[in-house]
């Protein structure tokens, strides 16, 4: 009796083609390599990396850019700067925040070099335009505000201190002044402490809670204190029933930063808003726009 199982067997062999498996370290290159063999074989890249396979985490491992996807790698480096910088921003902040000195000297060493790529341990290849990702390197590095704008960070118990941070994002907006937004108890910290070092000014809005302060600010403080959060102006939104200690107990934290200046202006709220609430709020707004 013939084989038919084994005969079928043998026979689909032969149409399939051969399975290619990299594997090795991280940051050793394995999916530009990757990238490159698909394209001279005409293959397709079934990607078993543990960290590129989530949606949003660009930044753990050297996910593949849409142009890279789309067959032209040469471009890959220098496409979408904005998406770049982002992404560059809450890695370089996140990572190496604190040794803004130790970057800085090693910027000043590199000034000299005839620099022609870019090869980080994580992130795309640069070959164009290497001036334009230095530099942010070195505002970076040196703490220096990317932009004019304000990052406004709340964390509110009930609601109330969350109104306050959008009544006083809008007036701001309305004075021309770009206005980044965070919910510290929902939103991505990591994209909270990038902005902050973004943007040249900082409100805090925060609930007084157990003599203190909420544990959502308190986390994002000590992050911004940990990566020696500096030259900007900050202002202070607190909120309390009874006993209001939110504004005290921030500054006590931000103190030990360099180079901070405080708002004027410190508005706070017994529990709702008011209309005296809103006048200190119209006022924080004009100071900061300023």
């Amino acid at each position: 009796m013939k084989d038919t199982h084994t005969s079928y067997n043998r026979e689909k062999l032969h149409t399939l083609r051969p399975l290619i498996v990299l594997t090795g370290p991280t940051a050793v290159g394995k999916t530009a390599v990757s990238v490159e063999f698909a394209k001279a074989v005409q293959g397709e890249i079934i990607s078993a990396d543990s960290m590129q396979v989530y949606r949003g985490m660009d930044i753990g491992s050297a996910k593949i850019g849409a142009e890279e996807m789309a067959g032209d790698s040469e471009k890959s480096g220098a496409a979408n700067q904005a998406d770049w910088v982002q992404e560059a921003r809450r890695y370089y902040i996140g990572i190496v925040g604190k040794y803004g000195p130790q970057v800085q000297a090693v910027l000043k060493k590199a000034a000299a070099l005839d620099i022609r790529v870019i090869a980080p341990l994580h992130g795309p290849v640069l070959k164009e335009n290497l001036g334009y990702y230095i530099g942010f390197y070195d505002k970076w590095s040196s703490y220096t505000p990317e932009e004019e704008g304000v990052t406004v960070a709340y964390a509110s118990a009930y609601g109330h201190t969350k109104e306050a941070a959008l009544y006083l994002a809008e007036r701001l907006r309305e004075r021309g002044t770009a206005v980044a937004m965070y919910d510290l108890a929902r939103d991505d910290m990591t994209e909270a402490v990038a902005d902050a070092f973004r943007y040249s000014k900082l409100v805090l809005a925060c609930n007084t809670y157990n003599a203190g302060i909420n544990p959502f600010m308190r986390d994002f403080v000590e992050r911004l204190m940990e990566r020696s959060y500096q030259k900007r102006k900050v202002g202070l939104i607190e909120n309390g029933s009874w006993a209001p200690m939110a504004a005290k107990v921030l500054r006590g934290l931000l103190e030990k930063g360099k180079d901070l200046t405080f708002a004027e202006n410190v508005v706070t709220l017994m529990s709702a808003m008011k209309p005296e609430s809103q006048e200190r709020l119209n006022a924080l707004a004009e100071e900061l726009a300023e």
